[in-house]
Formats: structure tokens, sequence, C-alpha cells
């Protein structure tokens, strides 16, 4: 694996940063692993919540079970869920989108979707007759 060193910016990112570098959105059903890594300027504490269908296993994740979190640390949420949408707040700015647009509601059975018309396929087929008649006449059309 190729890595790059990050002495010279090593500060500028921290100052830029100021936060958690994590997915923004990842979808589960039943147990995963979120690694996220703090690029925060100074040393930070957990402070995650969930919301909605996300349950998070406190015993299994070493962001909870640090004291604190030094710049560039990684560490992990072990979360659970039943498959509909949730989120992981990690500060009150920061949050990881869990199952997004699954509510675990049944999608409306109605006549939705389907802006092919009938008349609109008609205008595509006489439009390719006319193309491909101007191709072989060699006339041009515009």
């Amino acid at each position: 694996m190729v890595g790059s060193r990050i002495n010279y910016v090593h500060n500028f990112i921290l100052h830029n940063v100021n936060g958690w570098n994590y997915p923004t959105s990842v979808n589960v059903t039943g147990s995963t692993e979120l690694r996220v890594q703090s690029l925060h300027l100074d040393q930070t504490v957990d402070a995650s919540f969930a919301t909605g269908d996300v349950v998070v296993d406190v015993a299994n994740s070493t962001c909870i079970s640090q004291s604190s979190i030094s710049p560039y640390d990684i560490c992990t949420y072990t979360i659970q869920s039943g498959g509909n949408e949730g989120k992981l707040h990690l500060s009150p700015t920061e949050f990881i989108v869990i199952n997004e647009g699954d509510t675990g509601e049944e999608a409306n059975s109605g006549s939705a979707g389907g802006a092919t018309s009938l008349w609109m396929i008609l205008g595509m087929l006489l439009t390719g007759y006319i193309r491909k008649r101007a191709a072989f006449f060699k006339v041009r059309v515009i």
C-alpha cells in the first residue's frame, strides 16, 4: 500500500477540518462496525448519540470506551439496525445517515412514475424514422 507523508499539511488539515472524518451514509441490516477518524485540533471525547432505527453497541465501540481521542486517531462504532432509517450523531453538526430513505413503510402502490407516455413514444419513433430516412437519402435534417 502506498502512503503519503502529511507532515507538511498536518496542522493545515486540523485547523481547517476540526471535526470527524466519517462516511456520510451507510446501509445496514443487522450489525456493522463504522470507522471514524478524529481530525479535531485538540483531543476530544465521544459525544455521540443515535436517533431512529440505530442502536449503538457501547461495549464494542472503541470511540465510547476511550477516555479521550487524539488528532488523527481512528476509532469504531458498532451499530445495529433493523433496516429502517436512522442517524448516528457524532456531534451536533456531524452525523452518519443509516439506511437513508428507508422508513419502514410500504411504498405507495398508486399510479406514480413512468413519465413516458404513448405520445412520447410515438414522437421518438417518428424522430428516429426521419433521421434514418435522411441518412439514407443523404439529406441534411436539423
